[in-house]
């Protein structure tokens, strides 16, 4: 987790301070640190749903260059290229299916 810190001086001066107001301060404060805590988790989750992004990304980069090279090694040869364009066929499809088979993402609500 990603620490977050947050610091607040509360400085009064010359005015006379009552217990209220400085319980009313706390309590803001609690609220700030928790509103804060709540934050840096939210942080945390989107860090690693991003890596998980990039690492995707990075896969598909690699199957597409992994492709290119095939194409290319079948130049000139008429069923080897065919026996290829089925095979991407079928894997487009695969993906098709996995991609639509993700759940959306509700976003949290934002307070």
């Amino acid at each position: 987790m990603t620490a977050l810190s947050l610091r607040l001086d509360v400085y009064f001066h010359g005015l006379s301070v009552d217990n209220s107001i400085i319980q009313g301060v706390a309590s803001e404060l609690r609220r700030l640190t928790k509103e804060v805590h709540t934050m840096s988790q939210e942080m945390d989750s989107l860090t690693t749903e991003v890596r998980g992004l990039e690492a995707g990304v990075e896969s598909a980069k690699a199957a597409f260059l992994a492709l290119a090279d095939r194409i290319l090694s079948t130049a000139g040869d008429r069923a080897a290229a065919t026996a290829l364009a089925t095979e991407v066929r079928t894997n487009a499809d695969s993906l098709a299916a996995a991609v639509a088979a993700i759940p959306p993402v509700t976003p949290p609500p934002v307070v």
